[in-house]
């Protein structure tokens, strides 16, 4: 018996991460979301213009998600690597004009105004 209403069996690779990316990561990327996981989410709790923060940006699947959804994208993330392998995953977006912000910091002590937010929304492997 499955209990989830949503069940993907591949991800898209257009949107997955490469290894190269990967291959800077100890564990290899491998508890990278899926875009497609985030998708649904952001769909169903903004709208289209709206900002979608991922305070555990990681490799950046929700801000890819968020931007393919026609929201803006922010992301906070402490750990280097992980940064810089999220803005490098995100200049192919950027390219077709779809552009997200990221901050290097601790979510904890980043300070936002709470109108500059919609949704906070991460991906948790």
């Amino acid at each position: 018996m499955v209990n989830s209403w949503l069940l993907l069996k591949e991800q898209n690779k257009v949107h997955a991460l490469s290894k190269s990316l990967s291959a800077q990561d100890p564990l290899l990327g491998a508890d990278c979301g899926w875009v497609e996981q985030m998708q649904p989410f952001i769909k169903e709790f903004s709208k289209e213009g709206e900002t979608v923060l991922d305070i555990y940006a990681g490799w950046g699947s929700t801000l890819v998600a968020a931007l393919l959804e026609g929201r803006n994208a922010l992301g906070i993330e402490i750990e280097r690597v992980r940064l810089e392998a999220a803005g490098k995953r995100l200049k192919a977006y950027a390219k077709a004009g779809l552009e997200a912000r990221l901050i290097e910091g601790d979510s904890r002590f980043v300070e936002l105004l709470p109108e500059s937010v919609d949704l906070i929304l991460t991906s948790v492997p």
